[in-house]
């Protein structure tokens, strides 16, 4: 009984030993101290972190009320010192991404003046990430940062500029702040003052490309519905045709029928040498190549000149893969077709004689026109380019 007394009385003055030593260690810990070097993630607003410096000593059952652990809004003085250290950090990227942050927390503090006073003066990435940050958080009205771009150095920061003030606006609200009139209005002044040399389409198209790029990529239909934001930001001239192929393309889960679908809503796709245009036949190419039958029967659902194209595009491309299948599809076909659908598909028959210089075929396909319009401008084409052939 002495034995195992003793040997349990050791243990305890053991624990309690290795506890006295802990609490001690804990007291005089880095952690407790605050005895840590400056860190980006400190310079940029982060809290560092430690452990509890209670220790098991004095501890006592009264409930005492919990500090508010709430970081006090950001003030200007605060934000001067953060930006001062930020300079100091030696990579560019990171010295740009910390004092932009910054300037985003002051803008979110309250203090949109103070944080437009405190933006690098000197010209690169520091100043180029600061200024976005400011156009996109500020809390000012859209009049007082039109404002704004008054004081900025060049065409780049402008572009900064208006990229901040795009990201204040979800892809689906985008099209309708670009295109009301006080933008509208903010443009046209950016445009007189000469900072936008290229017109406001061509000055927007690289931005909201960037935008939309990455909007709505994780499922079709939210990629469906993103083209409807497109397809109403070039109706509203805010695309030109080859940004807005660009972002078409970038649908890649949708089917060349799902795009086709899309471009029918815009009202106009130009002429055929249109970069629209030429997309518009390559999507009907691919359908082609898929199953040729159903491609013609979206082709023919097209009205006017613009499903007079299509039909002949898409019969132009079934000449290509498979000639006498299409000529097939067309002896069986033509007869149940409306005179204007059937001059469409006969169409292609005769560009495509006429592109492979088989002018004699191309001169009786000019005879199935029913048209007496489309067959004298079929005989015009047919002779030029006879004419230049010659030559």
């Amino acid at each position: 009984m002495t034995a195992k007394f003793i040997k349990r009385g050791s243990i305890l003055v053991l624990v309690a030993t290795i506890a006295g030593w802990a609490i001690y260690v804990g007291t005089k810990s880095p952690a407790s101290t605050g005895d840590h070097g400056s860190t980006a993630s400190q310079i940029s607003g982060g809290a560092p972190t430690g452990g509890s410096t209670e220790g098991m000593a004095g501890r006592s059952d009264t409930k005492r009320p919990r500090p508010n652990l709430r970081k006090p809004p950001l003030t200007p003085e605060e934000a001067a010192k953060r930006l001062a250290d930020a300079k100091l950090i030696i990579d560019i990227r990171e010295r740009a991404r910390v004092s932009s942050e910054i300037i985003a927390e002051l803008c979110a503090a309250g203090h949109p003046e103070e944080a437009w006073k405190l933006i690098d003066q000197g010209l690169g990435q520091a100043r180029s990430w600061q200024l976005e940050a400011f156009f996109k958080a500020a809390p000012l009205s859209d009049q007082e940062l039109f404002a704004k771009f008054k004081d900025l150095n060049n065409a780049a920061e402008i572009n900064t500029g208006l990229d901040g003030l795009c990201k204040r606006h979800a892809p689906e609200e985008l099209v309708g702040y670009l295109s009301s009139p006080e933008f509208r209005a903010f443009s046209k002044t950016l445009e007189e003052q000469g900072m936008w040399k290229n017109g406001m389409a061509r000055s927007l198209s690289p931005l909201l490309q960037v935008y939309l790029y990455d909007a709505g990529t994780s499922d079709l239909s939210a990629q469906k519905k993103r083209m409807e934001t497109v397809v109403s930001a070039y109706q509203n001239k805010l695309l030109t045709p080859d940004i807005m192929v660009e972002i078409m393309k970038n649908g890649n889960l949708m089917e060349p029928a799902d795009k086709l679908e899309a471009m029918n809503q815009i009202k106009d796709l130009g002429d055929p040498k249109n970069q629209l245009q030429i997309y518009r036949s390559q999507l009907l190419g691919e359908l082609v190549r898929k199953n040729p039958e159903a491609a013609m029967s979206t082709a023919l659902k097209g009205e006017g000149k613009q499903g007079i194209l299509d039909a002949s595009n898409a019969v132009k491309a079934w000449l290509i893969a498979d000639a006498d299948a299409a000529a097939a599809w067309y002896n069986h076909n033509s007869s149940s077709l409306t005179p204007a659908k059937r001059d469409a598909v006969a169409s292609g028959y005769f560009r495509m004689a006429m592109d492979s210089g088989e002018y004699e075929s191309a001169s009786q396909w000019i005879g199935q026109f029913s048209d007496p319009k489309v067959r004298s401008s079929g005989q015009k084409a047919l002779e030029a380019r006879m004419k230049k052939a010659a030559n």
